[in-house]
């Protein structure tokens, strides 16, 4: 019995350990995977780009302290574009703009004033929050005041994406309103939405994110509004 139950328990660690080695199959090298998206529809058009998938994040120091601690604004970049790109910018011997999209997830981190040592920005799947307000992180103020850490502006996510060689972001709105609340809750808020709709642990410590979004850009500071609509996205993230 004793040697029954020993070989049992070897073949649970055998098996563990065979599944903890077991290769993963999403394909995080450039935009080969097509099933990491993100897809819209601007102007009756339906669009879709593939994750450019890149774990890499940064925070700058806002210049604010609050209560002994230093106010970081954190910034986390989801690329997508066309399958098997290269990430470049630019078209083959053109200036011309490839087309591609970009989502950035702003936040804030408290670090007190007396570290000096390097800063560890966490990974986006600890930060993570079920929803996000469309609109840009409130900063680059001199001298900075609490403008630098508003709750209306941290957390948030922004849109920016080039469609024939012309860029339309959520960035031009908010900017054109010059943050003005009233504004934004008229021409952006109320009728936009960004929430995650599931998260799933995979292989490699990464986290398989679906989401769904509706918002609304502006093609440079003074053009009218264009409605992003029936918004997808399924991502990796760490």
């Amino acid at each position: 019995m004793r040697n029954l139950v020993a070989l049992f328990l070897f073949l649970i660690f055998f098996i563990s350990c065979r599944k903890g080695t077991e290769p993963c199959h999403y394909i995080l090298d450039q935009t080969r995977d097509s099933t990491l998206f993100i897809s819209y529809r601007i102007n009756n058009i339906n669009y879709v780009y593939y994750q450019n998938y890149d774990p890499s994040t940064f925070a700058s120091e806002s210049g604010l302290i609050l209560k002994n601690q230093k106010v970081f604004n954190s910034y986390y970049h989801l690329k997508f574009d066309d399958l098997g790109w290269n990430g470049a910018r630019y078209t083959d011997n053109s200036t011309r703009y490839h087309p591609y999209v970009e989502l950035q997830i702003n936040d804030t981190m408290m670090v007190n004033k007396n570290i000096l040592t390097f800063i560890t920005v966490p990974p986006l799947s600890v930060i993570l929050r079920e929803s996000y307000k469309f609109t840009s992180p409130k900063t680059l103020r001199a001298p900075a005041d609490l403008s630098s850490y508003d709750p209306e502006f941290f957390p948030s996510v922004s849109i920016s994406l080039f469609i024939n060689d012309i860029e339309y972001s959520t960035d031009f709105l908010v900017n054109r309103f010059n943050f003005s609340i009233d504004s934004l809750n008229k021409y952006l808020w109320n009728d936009s939405n960004f929430n995650i709709t599931s998260k799933q642990r995979v292989c490699n410590d990464l986290k398989l994110i679906t989401g769904e979004f509706n918002t609304t850009v502006m093609m440079g500071y003074i053009s009218k509004p264009y409605k992003i609509e029936n918004g997808h996205f399924r991502i990796l993230i760490k």
